[in-house]
């Protein structure tokens, strides 16, 4: 996951795009883009009611969020372990 993150910021942080509502990386430009990160198809009304599953994500976008920040501590953990 680590060497994922430093690849998103490397590539796609820059002047032009807006923080996922999901991971908080700066990885889209509008909505309905999909973070190439966590995977969060940008929703206005998914922003709007963050604990109901609207449109076409299949979580809310709480449980994307939480989730995302799991499997983000989960891959840091691994990292920490094989070294």
């Amino acid at each position: 996951m680590a060497l994922i993150i430093s690849i998103v910021n490397n590539k796609w942080q820059n002047n032009e795009n807006i923080p996922c509502p999901c991971c908080g990386y700066l990885t889209v430009k509008e909505k309905y883009d999909i973070c190439p990160l966590c995977f969060w198809e940008m929703d206005p009304v998914a922003e709007k009611y963050p604990n109901e599953i609207i449109g076409a994500n299949q979580l809310s976008l709480q449980q994307a969020r939480e989730d995302f920040q799991k499997r983000q501590r989960a891959a840091m953990q691994n990292l920490d372990e094989s070294q």
